[in-house]
């Protein structure tokens, strides 16, 4: 068992940095919530346990996402990341698959009991990451066209908006205030730039046979990606 959770430790030191992946959850649920929360004179803010318990239940669903991406890229990782902690077998595929049950166990028991709502929402966004998981069933066609593939995914960043959005106030998203739709559709683009920005590289951090913007569309074309992304942010 020390040992099991030694090696898992590291992982996560390597794949799911816990410090520097809680803050970044602590702020993008913190932003939402705020333009979510609208007051009302018939009732109060949600408490703070309420809260507390929305917040692991976002960090649970962003370490889902990043276990389900170390298995999907377990092949080429293997080639071309072979000190990854999968591809060395730090871990191995079996305890992999089990550790994400376990998170989505979890993860399901926290979005019933913060209510009908929540848990409904919370099914809604699973099924999308699986969906992901499996690369929509075209990832022989999805995976070349690089920046498809990447707007495809970065969309969980929406539905992870509108799950804090239930989170904190109660109601489907059917019910949302027109500004936080727009929020919500801000999350696409900041991780889109995300996404863009840490696929782009120096011509001389380029390596052959892995997929890069930058090898794509030149450092130009790629700086280019990444300022149409950030006027989208700006224009919402």
């Amino acid at each position: 068992m020390i040992d099991l959770l030694r090696r898992w430790w590291q992982f996560l030191r390597e794949r799911h940095e816990p410090l520097s992946i809680s803050v970044l959850v602590l702020a993008f649920f913190a932003a939402n919530a705020a333009i979510a929360w609208i007051p009302s004179p018939d009732g109060g803010p949600p408490s703070w346990g309420h809260l507390a318990m929305g917040y692991v239940l976002i960090w649970l669903c962003f370490l889902h996402m990043r276990l389900f991406d170390e298995v999907k890229d377990y092949a080429v990782d293997r080639e071309f990341n072979p000190g990854r902690p999968l591809a060395r077998g730090l871990v191995d595929l079996r305890e992999c698959g089990t550790v994400t049950l376990l998170c989505l166990l979890v993860e399901g028991v926290i979005a019933a009991n913060l209510g009908f709502v929540v848990f409904t929402t919370y099914v809604f966004f699973l099924c999308f990451t699986l969906m992901m998981r499996m690369e929509f069933f075209v990832g022989d066609w999805l995976r070349p066209r690089l920046e498809l593939y990447a707007i495809t995914h970065t969309f969980s960043a929406t539905l992870l908006g509108m799950l804090i959005h239930a989170v904190t106030t109660g109601r489907q998203i059917a019910l949302a205030e027109g500004a936080f739709l727009l929020f919500a559709l801000g999350n696409w683009f900041v991780f889109n730039v995300f996404e863009f920005g840490r696929k782009t590289f120096a011509h001389e951090a380029e390596r052959a046979g892995v997929d890069s913007y930058s090898a794509r569309l030149n450092p130009a074309g790629a700086v280019a990606l990444l300022n149409k992304e950030g006027c989208k942010i700006l224009a919402v």
